[in-house]
């Protein structure tokens, strides 16, 4: 179930599956019980998580009217922790946010906990690329760590190798650290 998960977060039904995966017999019986799977949910007139996002996704894409729609519905999209999100959940915040190019973003690619369940920080690294008009607004002030914490965390995050620029730094408030 695991896997198949994962290839229903990278937005891939079973018959787009079997060109880009190896053939590593884990992956022979994945894919077999996708199918099956697949099947069975259709047969029962049934959804499962995945299948949410990626259906939703496939109608987008094949119904312009549908599209259109919630594009018209949805005028403004917000994501929090943008970094935390799959590629599924991102690809469907540009599909309802292309129309209007309203998108606000919220997220720290110096925070991102989730890669294990399969988050990827690479999509707040992209960020600009996907939607260039946008402009990012750095937050770089810090109000509730002491200046020797702010700096022991720096000096550990200025050592990833694929990161935003930006200074972890402090500003005290009047009176307190």
């Amino acid at each position: 179930m695991n896997i198949i998960q994962q290839w229903k977060e990278k937005c891939l039904l079973p018959s787009e599956v079997e060109d880009i995966q190896s053939f590593r017999p884990v992956y022979v019986t994945a894919l077999k019980v996708y199918h099956q799977y697949q099947e069975r949910l259709k047969f029962l007139n049934s959804v499962d998580f995945g299948d949410l996002l990626l259906y939703n996704i496939q109608l987008f894409n094949q119904k312009t009217e549908v599209l259109s729609y919630y594009q018209n519905k949805f005028k403004y999209v917000m994501v929090d922790e943008y970094q935390e999100y799959k590629c599924d959940t991102i690809s469907l915040a540009k599909i309802l946010a292309k129309e209007h190019s309203n998108i606000c973003c919220v997220g720290d690619d110096d925070q991102s906990i989730y890669s294990w369940r399969g988050a990827e920080v690479e999509n707040i690294l992209k960020f600009s690329d996907d939607f260039k008009n946008a402009k990012t607004v750095k937050l770089e002030c810090n109000y509730r760590s002491t200046s020797h914490i702010l700096a022991t965390a720096s000096y550990v995050i200025n050592h990833n190798k694929t990161r935003l620029e930006k200074n972890c730094g402090q500003q005290t408030l009047k009176g307190k650290r």
